[in-house]
């Protein structure tokens, strides 16, 4: 039991890190132009690779704070990306338990039509405002460059972080061992 907990607590902390990690490759001055393009969303992609494999260690909270502050370094409308991220992230992990008999590629088109959804909400957020926004081909670019890394980030998950497939989310694994 207190393995459990402190295996959870590990998790939630690893998230936590990697989250923050993400936001400030974000933030960083890496030397592009200003005409260059958007990074793809790096938080986006750990969150929805992570609740998919681990629902339980990446709360509600930690997603909203997470958002919160990628709205704050990042300097967009404050709370719009968190709200989006928010609902994004909560469908995905409702689609968690069932998602384990799935191949990878349902997954990976389930989170680029989340993210999709999650951009175009935001545009329609902005538009109706009255806020400027960018034009629906940089969305676009944006929207294809996130959902094709997101495999790269499974890979990283898997390999440095020990996620495993959806499907062993709360079972055993082969040799009978609860996570």
């Amino acid at each position: 039991m207190a393995t459990a907990r402190s295996r959870k607590l590990v998790r939630t902390a690893s998230v936590t890190a990697l989250g923050i990690a993400a936001l400030l490759v974000h933030s960083a001055p890496l030397g592009i132009s200003a005409d260059a393009r958007a990074l793809p969303d790096l938080l986006y992609l750990l969150l929805a690779a992570w609740i998919l494999r681990r629902p339980d260690t990446a709360p509600l909270w930690l997603v909203a704070l997470l958002g919160i502050g990628a709205d704050v370094l990042l300097g967009g409308p404050m709370g719009l990306g968190a709200a989006t991220l928010l609902l994004g992230t909560e469908f995905l992990r409702m689609q968690a338990r069932t998602q384990a008999d799935r191949p990878f590629a349902l997954e990976w088109l389930m989170v680029a039509l989340v993210y999709a959804a999650m951009l175009f909400g935001r545009y329609i957020a902005l538009k109706l405002s009255f806020a400027p926004v960018s034009a629906m081909s940089v969305y676009l670019w944006h929207l294809v460059q996130t959902a094709l890394v997101y495999p790269l980030m499974v890979l990283a998950l898997r390999f440095g972080m020990r996620l495993r497939t959806p499907g062993a989310v709360g079972g055993p694994d082969r040799l009978g061992r609860v996570p």
